[in-house]
């Protein structure tokens, strides 16, 4: 079974935490060990986008890469090792002594399929994520999980706020009809020659926040970064 490690937050809904709160605390002679480790790791998956950092350091495509390595028992995403080097993130004990004991191995020269047919997971090729976010979940303060929980919700109002102006805009283009939405409970009215208000018919296709969620994940990030900033500096 192949264990999951260093992925990020990538949604504020999502699973994942912000690599803020684990900086630090790694012996420097294992972090560049680590770090060459996972450079040296087989291409498991491959991703149309390039990864982004989290610090929102502006490094590139080239640095962060675009898919996951592997090295039969772990997988990581290619812009683990910046995040060690680039902002001395540290990891799992588990997987700092896995690497001292894997270390002088090289997979470079080595297929994905001849490497995981290597490993005791070869008849069982799936993926297990429990165990890295055990270990973040551990360490991440419930005021974060909090702060986290308001954005999600101020994302949702925010869409609500935009939708209803959108709302109000079609019904003063389409016009409204002399009927009440035949949607249950539904008090408002039906656009002209439909039978459903602006709505409920939105409701009916599904209502998608992403762009609220996107924009208050920055705002969360960009509150870390300032607080790491101002640990920092004290």
């Amino acid at each position: 079974m192949l264990k999951k490690i260093g992925f990020w937050i990538e949604n504020l809904d999502d699973q994942y935490q912000p690599p803020q709160y684990f900086v630090g605390g790694m012996d420097p002679a294992d972090k560049e060990m680590v770090a060459a480790y996972l450079d040296r790791g087989v291409t498991y998956l491959v991703y149309r986008g390039y990864d982004w950092c989290r610090f929102q350091c502006g490094a590139g495509g080239a640095v962060m890469g675009n898919c996951d390595l592997t090295d039969g028992e772990w997988y990581w995403p290619s812009s683990l090792s910046h995040y060690l080097r680039s902002h001395d993130i540290r990891l799992p004990e588990e997987f700092i002594t896995h690497v001292r004991q894997n270390r002088s191995r090289d997979f470079r020269r080595t297929t994905l399929d001849e490497l995981l047919n290597e490993c005791s997971h070869r008849n069982e090729k799936r993926e297990e994520d429990d165990i890295w976010i055990r270990w973040c979940n551990e360490q991440v303060p419930d005021a974060i999980r909090e702060r986290r929980n308001e954005a999600i919700i101020e994302a949702k109002r925010e869409h609500l706020v935009l939708m209803e102006e959108k709302f109000r805009k079609t019904e003063e283009e389409v016009g409204l009809s002399s009927q009440v939405c035949l949607f249950q409970g539904c008090q408002h009215y039906a656009l002209k020659e439909k039978f459903f208000c602006v709505r409920c018919i939105h409701k009916a296709g599904g209502q998608e926040y992403s762009g609220q969620l996107a924009k208050k994940l920055f705002e969360f990030l960009d509150e870390l970064n300032d607080k790491l900033l101002r640990s920092e500096k004290d």
